[in-house]
């Protein structure tokens, strides 16, 4: 997560770990994008349209989305 979401997501920790999360192929912040190519990306989540998760660590969102929800709702 690069530091403007996180500042944004602790304003509302809450709120936004309350809201769903949805994929999106391009990241807002263009030092992701540039260099990357389609098959070393890797899921990025947006959290009330506005904070990216960048799961660096999953090949997929759907294996992202499910830690994902495991993680907040335990």
């Amino acid at each position: 997560m690069f530091a403007p979401c996180h500042i944004k997501l602790l304003s509302d920790l809450q709120g936004y770990l309350r809201s769903r999360i949805r994929f999106v192929d391009k990241s807002k912040y263009e030092s992701v994008n540039v260099g990357s190519s389609r098959s070393q990306r890797y899921p990025i989540g947006l959290l009330n349209g506005e904070i990216e998760v960048h799961f660096q660590h999953y090949v997929n969102g759907m294996e992202a989305e499910e830690r994902w929800y495991r993680r907040v709702h335990s």
